[in-house]
């Protein structure tokens, strides 16, 4: 969780509206979600990929961050997904399957 809301903060530098909304929602399964009001994802498709970066983002980081979410859900049989508009931010949500 911690990449994903250093992520969003990362997405917002140099914009005057930032905004990052954290919420949970409980049931047969708990579920996540990170939102934050960023330029939106040019690729969502390939944000989880290895090294992939987003040109837009003012960290230098090496496009670790999100691959290493996604393997710690795949280990846990969690799932991380994407939902992304230009211009108008990102949503991931993180939804977590209960212990067995």
């Amino acid at each position: 969780f911690v990449n994903l809301i250093n992520n969003a903060a990362d997405a917002m530098t140099g914009l005057s509206d930032k905004r990052i909304e954290i919420a949970v929602q409980a049931g047969p399964t708990l579920s996540v979600t990170v939102r934050d009001t960023g330029p939106g994802i040019d690729q969502p498709d390939k944000i989880f990929d290895p090294f992939y970066r987003e040109d837009q983002c003012a960290s230098k980081g090496f496009g670790l961050g999100l691959s290493i979410v996604q393997k710690i859900c795949d280990q846990f049989g969690w799932q991380v997904s994407v939902e992304s508009e230009l211009n108008q931010g990102s949503t991931f949500t993180v939804t977590v399957k209960p212990l067995t």
